[in-house]
């Protein structure tokens, strides 16, 4: 499955973004990440996971050791943007 966002692409909407084969952007868009205060059954991959379970999920999609560390020291209410590269 390949993903695509236009415009805006924030919280839960990231996490589906991220799964994608292929991610496309628009010039302009925004994505949006925050650490996860939603809670679901463990075993499902959105929700409050383990760090290592979350360190498992992003390394399966390729998100860089760096992207990953500051997305899980970001407070859940602070909404981080950060910038789009090629």
């Amino acid at each position: 499955m390949d993903t695509y966002s236009s415009k805006l692409c924030v919280s839960i909407c990231t996490d589906i973004f991220l799964s994608g084969d292929i991610r496309t952007v628009e010039p302009g868009t925004r994505l949006g990440f925050h650490k996860t205060d939603l809670v679901i059954k463990d075993d499902y991959i959105f929700g409050n996971l383990t760090t290592n379970k979350r360190v498992k999920y992003y390394t399966i999609l390729c998100v860089s050791e760096i992207f990953t560390e500051i997305d899980f020291n970001i407070y859940n209410k602070i909404v981080w943007y950060p910038p789009i590269n090629n």
